[in-house]
Formats: C-alpha cells, sequence, structure tokens
C-alpha cells in the first residue's frame, strides 16, 4: 500500500439552531419567539446581545445594573425549565447576528425569532 501524504479531515459541522434574541422581554411563560423556536424542531438557542450603544454612561448605573439581574434571573429560568443557558453576547446587534449566521460566532442559526422592540433606537435597528 503506498502512503499518499496526510489525510485531510473537513472541520466537524456545527448543528444549525433556531435563535431565539431576547431584546425587550426577559420572560419565559408569554414569549411567542421562544414557543415559535420550540416548534421549529431545531436546537433553541436563546441569547442576549450587549449592545455597545447602551453602556452604562447612556442608560445610568442602576438601570444596567437592572438588566444584568435580569438576565441572571433569565438564564436561571431557562437553566430551571428547560436545562438550556442564556448565551450573552457584546458587540453590535448587526455584527453579532452576521457571524451567527456565518457560522463564526459561537453558534450557527439557521432562523431567529425575536420580539418586536418599538423604542426609537430599535426601530431604526430593524428597518
Amino acid at each position: 500500500v503506498q502512503d499518499k501524504g496526510p489525510r485531510r479531515l473537513s472541520p466537524p459541522q456545527r448543528p444549525m439552531s433556531a435563535g431565539v434574541w431576547f431584546r425587550k422581554c426577559l420572560r419565559l411563560h408569554d414569549n411567542a419567539a421562544l414557543v415559535a423556536a420550540a416548534e421549529s424542531g431545531d436546537p433553541v438557542v436563546p441569547f442576549f446581545v450587549l449592545d455597545p450603544w447602551f453602556d452604562r454612561s447612556c442608560i445610568g448605573v442602576n438601570r444596567f445594573q437592572f438588566l444584568l439581574e435580569s438576565l441572571r434571573d433569565l438564564d436561571g429560568q431557562l437553566r430551571e425549565a428547560y436545562g438550556s443557558r442564556l448565551l450573552v453576547l457584546q458587540g453590535r446587534p448587526d455584527d453579532v447576528l452576521q457571524g451567527l449566521f456565518e457560522g463564526t460566532g459561537p453558534v450557527h442559526l439557521k432562523s431567529l425569532l425575536y420580539e418586536r422592540d418599538s423604542e426609537p433606537y430599535a426601530r431604526q435597528r430593524d428597518a
């Protein structure tokens, strides 16, 4: 048998997931996006994006602290109810989402579900 040199193995494919982007509504009990993702049959990845536009200097220390406490609580609820975790990502949402859909982020998304955000910044971002 003749040796043809080292074999190259292709990198393992990561499964594609349904992403649930928690934005303003940090609840589980009536989250339509989470229900729809679960019904898709794909693995569900709940995540939150810490947008640099909303840093402590813009929203105030107390509001930022409340946000962090709410994210911890949501993570705890996901662990208890579903054995899942909340993935917290940092960066501009458009950059973070691009990485998730291209597969260069921590997960590879096939679909994205989220609730509508009526804040002026969010409406501009989502347009």
